[in-house]
Formats: structure tokens, sequence, C-alpha cells
């Protein structure tokens, strides 16, 4: 028995509250021993005590009974309604407001036994994505100035969207979706990740200045969908290596004429950026450290986006550590009045510094810069001396300058732990990865670079099992992709590319796996702190690419290599042939096949 709508207008919360009852009627309708859930509508959004499905933890004084709390959808509709439509009351369509639970069958009676029993960790409401909404917006207005529709067969295609994100780029910023017909059918994408990669390396080869480009994959109406948003970090134009100038008009993407490019350099000397300083010199933004670049109120919680070479949007202080915790907690000492920061600042024309110190053995600066007309635009934490510009370091080298001691160490930058090689070497091993009748044995590149696949079968009555070995992928049912298709685990980090600079520097693009995100901007060797898990992934990258077979202990296509104590590196081996090492991961954080692979071997 499920309570539904529990904190709705008739739920059987709400219905206890507007008797205006002494509490027992609410203890009764929460706490029955025939009850097996509440069912809450807007289930993060800020409610009162009674109302919250946190209030049912087991904590509670006279609520001692822990109560399993879901969501539903509500759906009155196939598909959620647009935010524009007024005279609808019921907006969210199928899957809008889901819950997930861990069950061993898709089964009613497995659902019901884990509502009679007390492993409430295997139920969990996800946060659904707000970006995932914006889609439903853009699918029903259809492509505008700031928002483009775009359908992309494959992966090569994706080269030539990089005039719509130069066009995006000189008005200001937009959202790019890839995946969606102009008239707002859903066809999803194919390998997601080589067309990300393929449209980033267009945009870095084709666009001057680079735009900053933010890339999320979702699952959307059960294809993958690609949504990208542009964001202009320097004042227009943005040139294409045509010498073409791309806006965006009449919803489409044109070159600019005469008029319209006037128009953007216009715009360019009224921001008053790129800044001069007092020398006629171009600043140069700091190669380290961290800034808040916004920040605002989200259901009682602020979220900020923090950048730190890349963007991260949709930090909250929870979340944050190391520095950028340091930074949130300065930038809210701003906010709140507790810093005069003004009075605090040594300034050299636009460029200032706050503050200097010594944190272990290396001395860190917090560096704001002002704009034409004295309005603090930029403000840095925790940046190196290593890389600054001359302006910078002619201001950091003038005498007086006092370095303070900082005891906290906010150099660590990710939530997981540095791994240390393991003391004892890692031997290969090959396991078939059943399902029901069928295995898979493993996935190589055949001699004409195409994807194979060995695999086997039971026989239904028999058991004897068949091979099937050299299997081209277009001969692979629906049933067979889904057994290949593992999907990647939410912890870690991946090398997506390494590659040489014209300078001769390595040059890396990671994805971080707890948030999907992939760099928007290269990362250089000697950008990367010591003993950080990106240095540690880029070093064993070199090691490891090619893999060599036989140190990886296989359960079909996915595997793992040098096992640590809280810590394992992945292996993972898609539809295509192509191999991707998730660095770092941790055991606990594991779920379905990658926690079973270590199951499997005893880890």
């Amino acid at each position: 028995v499920i309570a539904a709508h529990a904190n709705g207008p008739n739920g059987v919360i709400t219905e206890t509250l507007r008797m205006g009852t002494s509490g027992q009627a609410r203890v009764a309708v929460t706490q029955s021993p025939y009850l097996h859930a509440l069912e809450f509508i807007n289930f993060y959004t800020d409610h009162e005590k009674f109302t919250s499905p946190g209030f049912y933890n087991g904590k509670t004084e006279h609520y001692e009974r822990r109560m399993f709390c879901i969501q539903g959808s509500d759906a009155h509709r196939l598909r959620r309604s647009a935010d524009s439509d007024a005279q609808v009351t019921h907006r969210h369509g199928i899957g809008d407001r889901y819950f997930e639970a861990l069950l061993p069958d898709r089964s009613f009676e497995a659902l019901k036994a884990l509502f009679a029993s007390q492993d409430f960790d295997r139920v969990r409401v996800p946060k659904r994505d707000q970006k995932q909404w914006s889609l439903d917006v853009v699918r029903f207005s259809g492509s505008t100035d700031r928002q483009i529709l775009r359908a992309v067969p494959d992966p090569t295609t994706a080269a030539a969207l990089w005039s719509d994100v130069a066009a995006l780029a000189n008005i200001g910023g937009g959202v790019l979706v890839i995946g969606c017909e102009p008239g707002g059918k859903v066809i999803g994408v194919e390998r997601p990740d080589q067309l990300t990669e393929s449209l980033r390396q267009s945009v870095q080869e084709h666009i001057t200045p680079l735009p900053y480009l933010s890339f999320e994959l979702m699952h959307y109406e059960g294809q993958d969908v690609i949504r990208v948003e542009v964001k202009a970090q320097d004042p227009p134009p943005y040139v294409g290596s045509n010498g073409t100038i791309y806006i965006r008009r009449d919803n489409e993407t044109f070159p600019a004429n005469r008029s319209e490019i006037i128009q953007l350099c216009r715009q360019a000397i009224a921001s008053g950026e790129p800044s001069s300083l007092d020398n006629g010199e171009t600043l140069e933004l700091p190669r380290s450290g961290v800034e808040i670049v916004s920040s605002q109120r989200r259901g009682g919680t602020w979220v900020y986006e923090v950048r730190d070479l890349r963007t991260t949007a949709g930090v909250t202080r929870d979340r944050a550590q190391g520095l950028w915790a340091y930074a949130i907690d300065r930038h809210e000492d701003l906010r709140d009045g507790r810093l005069d920061l003004q009075s605090h600042v040594r300034w050299r024309g636009r460029l200032g510094l706050w503050r200097a110190y010594r944190q272990g053995s290396r001395v860190k600066y917090d560096l704001v810069h002002r704009d034409p007309n004295g309005v603090i635009d930029h403000i840095f934490y925790g940046v190196s001396d290593w890389g600054l510009g001359e302006a910078w370091m002619s201001l950091l080298n003038e005498a007086g300058v006092r370095i303070e001691t900082e005891t906290t160490d906010f150099d660590q930058e990710e939530e997981i732990e540095v791994p240390s090689p393991p003391d004892i070497e890692t031997w290969g091993e090959r396991r078939i990865r059943w399902r029901g009748r069928g295995g898979l044995v493993r996935i190589f590149l055949g001699d004409d670079g195409q994807p194979r696949f060995d695999l086997v079968m039971k026989d239904k009555e028999t058991g004897a099992v068949q091979e099937y070995n050299n299997v081209p992928r277009e001969k692979l049912s629906e049933a067979w992709l889904a057994l290949i298709r593992v999907a990647r685990p939410r912890t870690g980090i991946e090398v997506v590319s390494a590659s040489r600079s014209e300078d001769g520097d390595w040059l890396y693009v990671f994805r971080n796996l707890r948030t999907g995100e992939i760099s928007s901007a290269p990362w250089r060797l000697q950008d990367i702190e010591p003993g950080t898990v990106r240095e540690y992934a880029a070093r064993m990258y070199h090691q490891d690419i090619p893999l060599d077979q036989e140190k990886v202990r296989w359960w079909g296509n996915i595997g793992y290599l040098r096992p640590m104590r809280s810590q394992v590196d992945l292996v993972y081996v898609d539809e295509y042939g192509m191999t991707h090492v998730y660095y770092a991961a941790r055991r606990d954080e594991l779920t379905g096949e990658w926690r079973e692979l270590l199951q499997l071997y005893g880890e």
C-alpha cells in the first residue's frame, strides 16, 4: 500500500494539517504497519517539515518507523507540456518524475518484497536534470536565435557544426542540441563520444578566439541526445578559419553582412575588453587557480559555476572540496559583507593582489582584476606563479608583499583519493560474460580496422557450448548489443585523448566520470598538479595504451587492472572496438556489472 501524493492538496499528510489535529492522525496515516511507502510530489522542492520526505527518516520523535519515500510523475499526458502553456495544470509526462529501485528482477513481487524490507539504500530518487526539461522547451518552440536543433546522422558530419557554435558565440552564447530535427522530432545520435570529440576538435581548428563549450549527454525519449552549451568568454567577433563571421538571423545561421560585422565590433569596443593595462598590454588570465564565474540560489541552496581551467556548473557547498571549497568560502564572505575586498587589495593598474600565502613549500595568491570603470570583474583563488604573464609578475615582485601561512590543504581537486601502484603485479585472465544462453568472450579490431566479436551460445536442450568467432558488428542483434553495452562507472577519470602541441607539449582531455563532463580545453602536463588523480591518469595512460591484454582480468568486454585498497583501474571495450580505461574508480561506488566484475574475481 502506497500513500499517493502524500503531500499533495488531497494527500494524507495535507489532510491532517488542514484538520488541525494534534498529530495523532498524522502519525497514524504515515506510520501504519499496513503502509509500505509514501509517494511525494515535487520531491526536492522546499517543504514544511511534515511535508518533507526527510521528516520520515526514522529519527523524528513519534515517527520512529522509517518510511520508503518515493515520487511519481502524476502523469496526465505522454510528454511534458511547455512551461509557457498556462492553460495546463498537470504539466508532467510519463517518466518525468520517477524513482529507481534495485531489484533482482522486474516484477511486482520483487517490488513488494523490497518495500516490505528494511533495504532503504536500494531505493533512490534522482534529481532530474533541469537542463533536460529545457530540451522540452526547445522542442516545443523549435529553433530560435539562441537555441539550435540539429540532426546529425553520424560523427563525421558533426565537424560541420562549428559554424553554428561560432554564430552562437557571436550573439553572446546559446544552446546547440544534437539529435533533434528542427521540427522537434528526436532521432538521437550514434557514437556520442566520437561525435563530441569531432565537434570539439573542429571548433578548436576553425574558430578564433575559442568559445567555452559544455557537453552533456542526455538519455531523452529513449535516445541519446547531446546538449552543447556555448558561452562567449571573449568579446565578438568569433571568426572562422575561412575568414567568415557567422551570426544567427531569422533562426538560421548565416555569414554576417557588413553592417552586422560593424555592430559586433562596436559591441566589443563598448564592453571595454580585452582589457588594456596601464602599460598598454593585453590582460593574460592566470593559468592556475579557480574563479567563481556565477552564482544563483536554487531551492534555498546556493549553486555556483566554478572555472578551473575548465568550467563546472552546479557546484554546491556540500559538493565542493579543496580549492573549490576555499573559493566558495571567500566568495560567500564577500557576498555577505564579512570581508571588505577593496581595503585588502594592492593595486597596480587594473591588476590587484588580495592575498599571498604559503601552503607547504609553495606560495599561492588570490588575485583580482578590475574593468576600465574600476569595477572588480575577476577574482582568482589559489593561483601559483607558474605561467603568469609579465604584468602579473611585476605586481607580485613588488617589495613589501606579506606572505601568510595557510594551514588548510586545499590542493585536493577530486573527491577520490590519489591511488598508488599496487605492491603486487597484476595478471591477466579471461572469463565469459553470460546473459541467458548467450555469452561474450571478447571484442577486438580485425585486420580491416572493424570490430569483431567472439561469442558463444549454449544449446537449449543439452547445454553444449557452440563458439562463433570473428563475428562482424552488422551481424549482431539488439540482444547481443544490449549485452555488450555497459554504462560508464560514476566514479574515476578517463583520458579521452592525448596529443602533442606544436611546441611538443602533451595535451590531455579528461572526462570526469562522476559528472560526465569533458574538459572544455586541453590540460598541459605542466599545468597538472603532481600527485593528483589527473596526473596519475595521464602518467598511466602512456603506460597502458596500446593496452596489453595479458595484464587485464577480463569478463567479456569489461575488465580491471591494478587493484588497490580503495580504488581500481577499469577497462571497457565498446561495440566499435574502442578501448576506454577508467582510472582510480572507487570500489565502494561501483554498481552493476562493474561491481559484479570485482566480485567474480574475489576482489
